[in-house]
């Protein structure tokens, strides 16, 4: 890896994403449907020269070829508004957008990727009808402008208007410096409190630090204040792309009796991005990627590792959202960013090129700044359009975000690209053209253009439904790429095809687990065996290509028939390897030697043991597995090992019937809910069970379900109940298992079983449970069947429903249910807390301990 001098200062982009919290104050919209006419027009119109013949159309709606469009409704906002701060938002695509409403103009934006928002609370009119009025101007382009939707928000009158999170990163930590703004829109004086919270945003570092700041507000009518503080967080470690690590800052406004009012929360990554040279610097570390990339509207998303694909492919596929809420036409980009900052995937935004005295340009470029720097997942710009304007928003641009990097689409003439610190390439190619020398020539001639600047290669794959050419196309262009140095990335944009992406995560995922090797001894009654473990990067093409680091990674292992005494931990992999080496990284290692008592000394069971080992990345996701059935056999006198793959987990075996136990309910899974699996059928699209990635989703009926707090006893073992959870609209009632960690109180006691009631979407599935002891650490086979399917052997069938909720609301007739796993402990060791696997398709419902019924004194 390059080095460089590095000031003691270094400057970290970060912050993303306002939620919304169950305070009092929510958001209210109101969703501009029906009632639109249009238009066309030669330029912008004056209120006084408005057109005469007026149509009326449907959003979303297209303009025809006309040079200005103009649309207006009328509609009631209700009186019960009066004194909100209310905006006007718009959803254009394309074009230079003008605003009046009630007469009163509200601002113009050029065209830009985000929604337009606009100040309405001087021009509404609450309880009686209001008419906006919208121009949209053609921008010159091949694509005709689009107004895709329009909704009005209101919120409390006590408000922020503005957060902003900056950090400075320093030899020996980090300091994050808050300002916002809060407003008062109302009548009367408010005088409260402020207050920040900083934490880690991971459920696994539970109890973790957080650090508050408060202070005193006094806002009198229609006035702001501005409110300052510093955090110094001590981060363990920064934002990457195959660990996105992030922090969550609570900003709460509440009354002095300590009511809260108003309450937003933005997410914050630490990292630092800069191409110099040639050369992708990440935290200061040179990267070369391979990745599977999604162009959207806006931004273009590069999937560096397995599962972002598809996980972003069902991101994108937004049905229908109900009434009452925002309008439909995709996710917004703030909303994508938001999935991708907590997903890891990579964002370059396109910033079109503007003439800075255009109308709206200036508003257009400070709002996409905004957003740039509030997401971790931006790794810099994209000027797209007229080379002529393009250096003029560079220039602003970098004033605005002077930490990003920006580029260009790689243009005819070098002198186009001067100023710019990355070129963008984008070519289409066919599959089957692998023997093609053709495809070196251009890359030879996009690196020669590049004159040493960073370049970034975007391949869009056409005629990919053959899966074998699709594999030895992308292994050819992979090959090329690898040796020329300054390509950063090379990313292959294929259809949102499952079979395609699992093709490419196959070429370009980055690490592969190996088969493990085992050698076996005997030891008196005791067989010895020991493991050894090695992890390199999958493919040819990304063991050269990109720079990936193994460092925090580790080894979870367990080997055993369920019971209790089975062996199981954590094996770290070599730490002396280094961050990042150009040209890929080296294979990281580890071993551990385990024993197993054998009955007589004769062999392993009969039916052998199963060893399962997960390759974990430092933040828990599980990157890889392998599953194998060890049986041992004597020859001579000795004892020789047998290992047999496994493509999946074998059958277990089910729990003996439970008997003379006690159950304690662990009632610390309701604090880690995440997830609305139930719906009632007086309001059937509330939950999303099969979907969670999208906004609407198949889901459980809470009229079949039991009654809330209900026990539900496990069949077969009677004496081990289940507390169910709540049922009640807009509650979460499950977990999502991504690593919580279920603390116990103290004083810690041993007990002989966990239970869990859940089941999963999209699949079976079987992942290791993390147990932590006062003394140390296990490791306990995990799992749940598909809630559409019959649970397999070992797991016990508790709740069996037959119809379930769609996402469209209907009831369909289709069997479903919740099936209960046992997980055994050591009744010999006290138990401090248990973590749940990085499993994503786990929902967990309830959770019970059993532990033998003590004796009375």
């Amino acid at each position: 890896m390059p080095t460089r001098a590095a000031p003691v200062l270094a400057w970290f982009a970060a912050v993303a994403c306002v939620a919304a919290e169950g305070v009092p104050d929510t958001t209210h919209i109101l969703a501009v449907r029906s009632g639109w006419e249009y238009a066309p027009t030669a330029a912008p119109p004056s209120l006084e020269q408005l057109p005469a013949d007026w149509r009326g159309v449907a959003l979303p709606h297209r303009q025809g070829g006309e040079p200005c469009g103009v649309y207006r409704a009328s509609f009631a906002v209700p009186a019960a508004w009066a004194g909100y701060r209310v905006s006007l938002v718009l959803r254009p695509s394309g074009g230079t957008v003008w605003v009046w409403l009630n007469g009163q103009p509200l601002g113009a934006r050029a065209p830009g990727a985000l929604d337009v928002r606009l100040d309405a609370a001087r021009a509404v009119r609450p309880g009686s009808s209001n008419t906006a009025l919208v121009a949209v101007a053609e921008p010159g382009e091949s694509e005709r402008p689009c107004l895709e939707a329009c909704w009005l928000e209101a919120s409390s009158t006590v408000t922020f208007c503005r957060i902003d999170t900056y950090t400075t990163c320093l030899a020996s930590g980090a300091v994050v410096d808050v300002a916002l703004d809060a407003a008062n829109r109302s009548r009367e004086r408010f005088e409260g409190k402020a207050e920040l919270a900083f934490e880690p945003d991971e459920a696994a570092s539970n109890p973790h630090p957080v650090w508050r700041r408060g202070s005193d507000v006094r806002l009198d009518p229609n006035q702001s204040a501005a409110v300052a503080h510093s955090f110094e967080p001590q981060p363990p470690r920064l934002w990457r792309f195959d660990d996105p690590f992030l922090y969550r800052l609570t900003a709460t406004l509440q009354t002095r009796d300590g009511q809260p009012v108003r309450q937003a929360v933005r997410r914050v990554g630490l990292r630092s991005v800069e191409a110099t040279a040639g050369r992708w610097l990440v935290n200061r570390e040179s990267l070369r990627v391979a990745a599977v990339a999604r162009t959207i509207r806006g931004t273009t998303l590069l999937c560096t590792q397995p599962g972002q694909a598809s996980a972003l492919a069902h991101r994108l596929e937004v049905p229908q959202p109900p009434a009452g809420s925002k309008p439909a036409g995709g996710s917004s980009l703030d909303e994508v960013l938001d999935f991708c900052d907590g997903e890891g995937i990579v964002a370059f935004i396109d910033a079109p090129a503007l003439a800075l005295e255009a109308p709206g340009a200036q508003e257009t470029l400070d709002a996409l700044a905004s957003e740039a720097l509030r997401h971790p997942c931006v790794w810099g710009w994209v000027v797209r359009g007229d080379f002529k304007t393009a250096p003029a928003t560079r220039d602003r641009l970098r004033e605005l975000t002077p930490r990003l990097p920006i580029g260009c689409p790689a243009p005819d003439l070098a002198a186009d690209a001067a100023g710019f610190d990355f070129l963008v390439a984008s070519f289409v190619t066919k599959t089957g053209r692998e023997d093609d020398d053709g495809y070196g020539r251009r890359l030879d001639d996009l690196v020669r253009n590049a004159d040493g600047r960073t370049l970034f290669l975007l391949d869009r794959v056409t005629e990919a439904g053959d899966r074998g050419r699709l594999d030895a196309s992308l292994a050819h262009r992979g090959r090329e790429a690898e040796r020329r140095s300054t390509l950063a990335a090379v990313a292959f944009e294929l259809d949102a095809d499952e079979a395609q992406f699992a093709v490419a995560e196959k070429r370009l995922s980055p690490f592969a687990l190996k088969e493990p090797r085992h050698e076996a001894r005997m030891d008196g009654e005791t067989l010895v065996l020991k493991s050894r473990f090695e992890v390199q990067l999958a493919s040819p093409v990304a063991q050269r290509l990109p720079c990936y680091s193994l460092a925090g990674h580790r080894i979870a292992w367990r080997a055993g028939r369920g019971d209790a005494q089975a062996a199981s931990g954590i094996v770290p992999l070599s730490s002396e390897q280094p961050r990042a080496v150009d040209g890929g990284t080296q294979p990281g290692r580890g071993e551990v030697e385990w024993r197993i008592p054998v009955v007589g000394g004769a062999s392993l069971p009969r039916d052998g043991i199963e060893f399962v080992a997960e390759l974990q990345s430092a933040a828990g996701r599980v990157l890889a597995r392998h599953r194998a059935k060890l049986s041992l056999e004597k020859k001579d006198g000795k004892a020789e090992l047998k290992v047999q793959r496994l493509d999946k987990a074998e059958a277990a075996p089910p729990p003996a019937p439970a008997q003379n136990v006690e159950c304690i309910h662990l009632d610390a899974l309701a604090g880690h809910f995440n997830n609305d699996g139930i719906s009632w059928r007086a309001n059937p699209t509330e939950g999303n069970f099969d979907f969670p990635s999208r906004r609407e989703g198949s889901c459980l009926i809470a009229d079949l379900l039991p009654r809330k707090g209900a026990l539900v006893e496990v069949p077969g073992h009677p004496a081990v109940t289940f507390r169910f959870p709540d049922k009640d609209d807009r509650l979460r009632n499950n977990v999502l298992c991504d690593g919580q960690r279920l603390q116990l109180a103290k004083p810690y006691e041993a007990f002989d079983a966990v239970w869990f009631l859940g089941a999963c979407h999209d699949g079976a599935r079987a992942a290791l449970l993390t147990i932590d002891y006062e003394d140390g650490q296990a490791q306990g086979e995990f799992r749940l069947a598909d809630w559409l399917s019959k649970p397999a052997a070992g797991e016990i069938d508790v709740l069996r429903l037959s119809a379930i909720h769609t996402f469209e609301g209907k009831e369909e007739a289709k069997e479903c249910g919740l099936v209960a796993w046992r997980v055994p402990l050591d009744p010999k060791r006290k138990l401090m807390a248990l973590t749940l696997p990085r499993e994503r398709n786990m929902h967990v419902f309830a959770a019970t301990l059993s532990r033998s019924k003590r004796e009375a004194p």
